[in-house]
């Protein structure tokens, strides 16, 4: 463990892995009161308070106050991944099987015969190490996994450091950077639900906007179909 860890007032106690192992929270608090809290425990945002002119905070991340609910979270049918970070692979891959420098990869098959957000035990469920930490303008926070060669059946070891910063501008910022030993696939995520009014409302008065031209066509399994559709006059 980091030594910084033992004397950083930002870094608490948040819980225990079923093994015993233990789940940190790490709070980051930017120049104008925002303040994102962030677990080792999938590498989970698990809040984002917004202060309000009437001196309360609003949280605009969905998320559980306990470990034990994110852990009963994953047994549910289906998994909210509140705030996690998904890997290694995001999203669905066709019946759990790719195809690799002419080999084929055959994953764990955890969704109608598919493949998805990294198997069984993804990126999701793990505990990540945090490496270091930065406050003052523009706060950081950056944490570190290693998945070893054959994890869920990927090829490769895999090294990944994610900063989550929390600018001046009141921007949420992620960054990932990977390295591989071998040819892998790879396709980070982060999978936040927002509700920028907070726990107790719906969304269906908020409008969500996208610069795109086109999306990927999906298929009644939300298999990617490798089909691009043009978004002009819709």
């Amino acid at each position: 463990m980091n030594s910084f860890l033992n004397t950083c007032s930002l870094i608490k106690l948040f819980g225990y892995m079923p093994d015993g192992a233990v789940v940190n929270s790490c709070e980051l608090t930017n120049k104008n009161g925002i303040q994102l809290k962030v677990i080792t425990y999938g590498a989970t945002i698990a809040s984002l308070k917004i202060p309000l002119k009437n001196g309360a905070f609003l949280d605009v991340v969905l998320g559980f106050d306990t470990m034990e609910a994110y852990l009963n979270s994953f047994k549910l049918k289906s998994a909210p991944y509140f705030g996690a970070t998904v890997g290694r692979y995001a999203g669905r891959i066709n019946n759990s099987t790719f195809s690799l420098n002419g080999k084929s990869i055959d994953l764990n098959n955890n969704n109608n015969g598919h493949s998805l957000h990294g198997g069984n035990i993804g990126f999701s469920q793990k505990q990540w190490k945090i490496k270091n930490v930065t406050e003052g303008e523009n706060p950081s926070i950056t944490l570190s996994y290693f998945s070893p060669d054959g994890e869920e059946n990927y090829p490769g070891d895999l090294s990944i450091d994610l900063t989550y910063t929390l600018s001046e501008k009141n921007e949420l910022i992620i960054e990932y950077v990977a390295t591989t030993s071998e040819d892998t696939t790879i396709n980070l995520t982060h999978h936040s639900y927002f509700n920028l009014d907070g726990h107790n409302s719906n969304i269906l008065e908020q409008d969500l906007s996208i610069n795109s031209n086109k999306i990927l066509e999906t298929n009644d399994h939300n298999i990617p179909t490798g089909q691009f559709l043009n978004l002009e006059n819709n």
